[in-house]
């Protein structure tokens, strides 16, 4: 057999190590674009391989694939490959990373041994290799794209879909569609939900499944019930409103492999976040830096806001993914008392914003170093940008690292 990887990052070694290990594929030719020592992308023509496998941060469109049926992602060899686990599908357009991390907590809290992979940064590839029975798999549209129909999750969750990556898909309903064929993906027996507030928009598709808790859970004082069990929020160690959705959501998904009764506040205790998504970096002098560098579209941005409680200094900016701006405003004239804009989009997104004290500055150490100046104890200064990080970083992670760094050299001043 010969076979191609178009996009050597980590969903492209990963396959390589299948390939090599369990197929037995010694013929295999790599092409990527952005490392040394790889045939570039344009030279691929799939005629000249039997298999091809292609990085879901590549579109497709724009490669020489003339026969798609020899084209397969990474994660579709895994369920092809691996039928004695248990498979659990997560997407949304924010939360998706957090709810993964949250659920594999939980399952293992009760015993299930269970990994958090995927789209989150362990590649699914790489997870079979290890001893795990539950495995909690992030998906990006990208990754739902790439996947044919077929029986392969026990469970898949729609946490939200609102605009993003409009980069790519041109137009939201583009964008709905590809994250909703998760359903495709379900086993006959397999179960699925979708958060409340975009059962409209999948109105008009013709899914055969339980599109949200139907009445549950319901938040009385401190005390969030669902239908069998409850928990005390206050005993829940993240931040921000929005991460209660994306609990819930992962307490919804064990409670089907694992009946929860009463009160099971103990599971969520210790439970722990992922970096760069409303994380806490320090207080200083009073004031508070959270670093939510994955908030890298404009409701991101609003989830954020939405969540503190605070005098909040936004910065805001980076590579615009065509996102609208202005539908930040009623949350910034609520929150706010300052957004720094910043990086190669800046002008624009300043233009979209209509508050009294908007700053325009060139890059992120530049917007830091504006909201240090006027943050006061009590203020919030945070960095969700609402954009992607590759004008100035290789990633949000690396953005949000520089945040920190800056964070802890200010704190030494």
């Amino acid at each position: 057999m010969r076979a191609a990887i178009v996009g050597y990052g980590l969903s492209g070694k990963s396959a390589e190590k299948i390939l090599r290990e369990i197929l037995k594929v010694d013929n295999i030719a790599i092409f990527d674009d952005k490392q040394d020592g790889f045939k570039p992308t344009a030279d691929f023509d799939d005629e000249n391989f039997d298999l091809v496998v292609v990085s879901p941060g590549l579109n497709i469109e724009k490669l020489n694939v003339n026969n798609k049926s020899k084209v397969i992602s990474e994660y579709e060899l895994v369920f092809n490959l691996v039928k004695d686990k248990t498979f659990i599908g997560i997407t949304g357009s924010n939360g998706k990373s957090t709810t993964t991390f949250l659920t594999s907590q939980i399952l293992n809290k009760i015993g299930l041994k269970s990994v958090a992979c995927g789209n989150i940064g362990y590649p699914l590839g790489y997870a079979i290799f290890d001893d795990f029975d539950y495995f909690v798999v992030e998906f990006s549209s990208f990754q739902i794209d790439l996947m044919r129909k077929g029986e392969f999750l026990d469970a898949g969750v729609i946490i939200n879909i609102t605009p993003d990556h409009l980069d790519r898909y041109k137009t939201f309903e583009n964008y709905l569609k590809s994250k909703v064929r998760l359903s495709e993906l379900l086993k006959d027996d397999g179960f699925f939900v979708v958060g409340k507030d975009i059962t409209s928009y999948i109105a008009n598709y013709d899914l055969c499944i339980d599109t949200d808790f139907n009445d549950y859970p319901k938040l009385k004082g401190d005390v969030l019930y669902f239908e069998n069990f409850y928990i005390n929020v206050n005993h829940f160690p993240l931040v921000g409103k929005h991460n209660l959705v994306n609990l819930s959501f992962a307490l919804e998904i064990v409670n089907n492999f694992y009946e929860l009764k009463g009160d099971v506040t103990h599971l969520i205790e210790d439970l722990k976040g992922l970096p760069h998504r409303c994380e806490i970096v320090r207080e200083i002098d009073g004031i508070l830096f959270v670093n939510d560098s994955k908030g890298t579209n404009v409701d991101s941005t609003k989830t954020a806001l939405k969540g503190l409680d605070g005098k909040i200094i936004l910065l805001l900016g980076g590579l615009d993914k065509d996102g609208d701006f202005s539908e930040l405003n009623d949350d910034i004239k609520k929150k706010c008392k300052a957004v720094v804009c910043f990086g190669r989009d800046a002008k624009n997104i300043y233009d979209q914003i209509d508050f009294e004290k908007k700053i325009l500055v060139n890059k992120l150490k530049e917007a830091f170093d504006t909201s240090t100046e006027l943050a006061k104890s009590g203020d919030i200064v945070l960095l969700s940008p609402g954009c992607a990080s590759f004008d100035e970083f290789n990633n949000f992670e690396e953005r949000g690292e520089y945040f920190k760094k800056l964070v802890d050299e200010y704190a030494s001043k």
